[in-house]
């Protein structure tokens, strides 16, 4: 029995056709928003830190950043685990989407935009010596003094969004265990 036999006994995979990877378009999207935006700020902003800054609007600006660490830099230095465990969440997504049913939307959509900003920070960790790019800076101006939320990027951006459709979908069907 193969691998993929073996896990097909043990849990419920759907037809490709039928499953949630006919949403897989939609992190293909993502990921090459991501890809070609750091592209960009890589280019358009550098060097790190002493570049331009461009103002979008009052509030939020493109200024580049590299991040080694996870989220808010946090675990700085820890390369090796910032690419295994997302691969391995990833692999676990992947085989969450095989399980849902193509018409549970809202799951999907979620799953797809995770999917491609993972896709998209790993990507960076992999080929910028386990750094991410970030450009994206919004702050707010308190007491004459501004405050800058810790920069980000599109990658983020789809990850956050698709974990709010999947929390939107358990408010709204919590009966479904898809």
């Amino acid at each position: 029995m193969s691998f993929i036999d073996s896990i097909k006994s043990k849990i419920k995979l759907l037809p490709i056709k039928e499953s949630g990877f006919v949403w897989l378009w939609l992190t293909v999207i993502a990921f090459v928003a991501d890809y070609w935006t750091k592209q960009w700020a890589d280019k358009e902003l550098a060097p790190a830190f002493y570049g331009p800054v461009i103002e979008v609007m009052p509030y939020f600006n493109f200024k580049l950043a590299y991040n080694e660490g996870a989220a808010f830099s946090s675990f700085e230095g820890w390369t090796f685990m910032l690419i295994v465990l997302p691969i391995i969440i990833v692999i676990a997504l992947i085989f969450w989407m095989w399980q849902t049913p193509k018409q549970n939307k809202l799951v999907n959509i979620g799953l797809s935009l995770i999917l491609g900003g993972a896709f998209g920070n790993i990507y960076d960790r992999i080929f910028n010596d386990g750094k991410v790019i970030d450009f994206i800076d919004w702050y707010i101006i308190w007491d004459g003094v501004e405050k800058h939320w810790p920069t980000f990027n599109i990658a983020d951006s789809v990850i956050l969004f698709g974990v709010g459709l999947l929390i939107i979908d358990s408010i709204k069907n919590p009966e479904t265990k898809n």
